[in-house]
């Protein structure tokens, strides 16, 4: 709950020119969390004694994959590079959600967020083959119609532009887990090598947005001018640490269950907040 009242926060801050609307930047910050995540699970697995064991199998533990689709491991990396593609899908989505949310306020974004399950689940059932029961299909079609309701009203009142940025956002997370996922299971990987192979990934494609935001970026892309703000203004630089912190311990705990569940449990988790 806290990360999207955080990002309008900053949203609402008056700077030179207007207000800070940096959508890019934000998605900067939330990477940045996420790295740190990746970061602290690989000292925490070599250093045992920080934590209980039972925590440490569930953040990294053994596989017995027994899927049909599994691949033998080999000594080549070359697979590794499959893993751009749900990389970019996390990063557009994750800017597309942070430019919805100027356009909307946080309820609707989390109420629209909620729309990850369906659209999860029925990715996974035509991509990956997997099977729900009845009652499954019910409320995953309650879901969507929840949010196609939500959205409608939405449209009748203000600008479509965030109702339609979010659910994009959704659609790309969708087929982002479906992509890992896959990947996961047919290389034999557990999410905390899969989460960082697709940091290295996320990084590169991060820097090359920056770097031609800078040169190029206008208005909510021109990313030299919103770190100027940012450091201008001493509470932007203090929310971003604190929703660095966020998503840092939002990804790591998500982890903790990734292993036991599937994509619709995964994106409840997800939705909880």
């Amino acid at each position: 709950v806290c990360i999207p009242l955080i990002l309008t926060f900053q949203d609402d801050q008056k700077v030179k020119d207007g207000y800070f609307h940096q959508p890019l930047l934000q998605t900067c910050i939330i990477f940045l969390g996420e790295i740190s995540c990746v970061l602290f699970i690989h000292l925490i697995t070599k250093e045992s004694s920080f934590l209980n064991q039972s925590l440490l199998d569930a953040v990294h533990p053994q596989h017995s994959y027994g899927n049909d689709w599994v691949v033998p491991r080999t000594s080549s990396s070359w697979f590794t590079l499959w893993f751009v593609l749900p990389s970019a899908c996390d990063l557009v989505a994750t800017t597309l959600l942070n430019l919805g949310l100027i356009y909307t306020t946080p309820s609707i974004y989390q109420m629209v967020k909620g729309s990850i399950v369906g659209f999860s689940a029925i990715f996974s059932f035509l991509f990956l083959s997997r099977r729900f029961l009845h009652r499954e299909w019910f409320a995953i079609f309650s879901i969507l119609l929840g949010t196609i309701v939500i959205v409608w009203s939405i449209l009748n009142e203000k600008s479509y532009q965030g109702p339609v940025l979010l659910i994009l956002a959704q659609l790309l997370l969708a087929t982002q887990f479906v992509l890992e996922e896959y990947l996961m299971d047919r290389y034999c990987l557990d999410p905390i090598k899969s989460m960082s192979i697709e940091s290295v990934f996320s990084a590169l494609l991060l820097t090359g947005g920056v770097v031609i935001c800078g040169f190029f970026g206008q208005d909510k892309l021109d990313v030299i001018k919103g770190l100027k703000d940012l450091f201008e203004e001493s509470v932007l630089w203090q929310t971003s640490l604190l929703l660095l912190f966020m998503v840092a311990a939002f990804n790591f705990f998500g982890l903790a269950v990734s292993t036991i569940v599937g994509i619709p449990g995964r994106s409840v988790i997800d939705s909880l907040r």
